[in-house]
């Protein structure tokens, strides 16, 4: 997303645009995201606070049913009017020129919708999964299959005694 800031005066402005993650190069996902910016320019520096909703599908890691996910992000981007080249810690404040006409925030966008996606995708807090044995969903119906399954190469550990 390039936002022109060469044309805008001292101020607060309000953004918000709809996006399929396409845009931000998000394959292994379907879904689109929601980007909503208040941007604020001075003469020494421009803010930016970014909120970011994702709606996407996504496959159970228990059970492997496709679910619609949710998720949501806020961060804040400076962009300080400058030629200071100086190492700055933070990476999300940025020097730039005074005659710059674009910000480009579409990689920041991206970083941040990644970043919100979950470790685990859960289709619901007590999804129940698939039987390891035979691949029944035991949300939808239940296995025959025995709960624990006895392998005599741990025999010698069951003799050792703690404390």
């Amino acid at each position: 997303m390039k936002i022109n800031i060469k044309k805008i005066q001292n101020g607060t402005y309000n953004y918000s645009e709809t996006h399929e993650f396409k845009a931000v190069e998000i394959n292994d996902y379907k879904g689109s995201y929601i980007v909503w910016i208040e941007l604020t320019k001075t003469d020494e520096q421009i803010h930016i606070k970014n909120k970011v909703e994702t709606k996407y599908l996504a496959a159970c890691d228990r059970c492997l049913e496709e679910f619609e996910n949710e998720t949501e992000s806020e961060f804040e981007l400076i962009f300080i009017f400058g030629t200071n080249k100086q190492k700055l810690e933070d990476d999300n404040t940025k020097f730039i020129d005074q005659e710059t006409e674009y910000i480009d925030i579409t990689q920041d966008i991206r970083d941040y919708v990644i970043l919100s996606f979950p470790m685990q995708h859960i289709c619901k807090e007590d999804c129940k999964g698939l039987c390891p044995r035979c691949g029944k969903d035991k949300n939808k119906e239940k296995c025959t299959c025995e709960e624990e399954v006895y392998n005599p190469l741990w025999d010698k550990l069951k003799d050792i005694k703690l404390s």
